[in-house]
């Protein structure tokens, strides 16, 4: 029995979901390659840690940049750059981020990175500080105003809208800093916080 010939293939495109798909690069949450680069090859950090750079910077990429520098890990001489830019002694931030002292110390000492839990917990202040630094410079009347020293003393106060605790006390879990964030954003909108 002779073999039937297979039907030619269609070059017309469907309308398929496929083809209604946004390119990666028009995705919200895609990572732009200018960002990507620095943090890949990890230098991402060095304008922060050498003062070029505020830690505000976090606040300014996308997420999956901030993504990217929580799985790479933050260069453990970041909790010292933060701790000048707060103008915070160490021993504070290591408690106010819930790292312990001895392992942020023997990092430090070995030049290591910080582990997931901690890099989240220093990308999460400087999206902090970022967000206040944009609400000022907003607001028209930035001069003279140091953001990161503003977080640091804020974070110290008791907020009504936390019952009494400061949100210094919420900076070591994930969600603690989200809703900190919230409440810098409701102040940003002019609900009381």
């Amino acid at each position: 029995m002779p073999k039937r010939p297979r039907a030619a293939r269609s070059t017309v495109k469907s309308s398929s979901k496929r083809s209604a798909r946004r390119p990666a690069a028009e995705h919200p949450h895609a990572t732009r390659v200018a960002e990507a680069a620095p943090v890949a090859s990890g230098t991402w950090w060095n304008p922060v840690l050498h003062g070029e750079r505020s830690f505000a910077r976090v606040a300014s990429v996308s997420p999956m940049t901030r993504v990217a520098l929580v799985e790479h890990g933050v260069p453990s001489e970041a909790l010292d750059a933060l701790g000048g830019e707060m103008m915070v002694p160490l021993k504070d931030i290591y408690a106010m981020l819930g790292i312990p002292p001895a392992t942020a110390a023997r990092k430090a000492r070995k030049g290591e990175r910080l582990n997931m839990a901690a890099s989240d917990a220093v990308v999460g202040m400087g999206r902090l500080i970022g967000a206040v630094d944009t609400m000022i410079r907003e607001s028209g009347n930035s001069a003279g105003f140091h953001a990161a020293r503003w977080v640091a003393a804020w974070l110290e106060r008791p907020a009504p809208a936390l019952g009494g605790r400061t949100p210094g006390s919420l900076m070591r879990t994930a969600e603690g800093r989200e809703i900190v964030l919230g409440l810098v954003e409701q102040m940003q909108s002019g609900a009381y916080a």
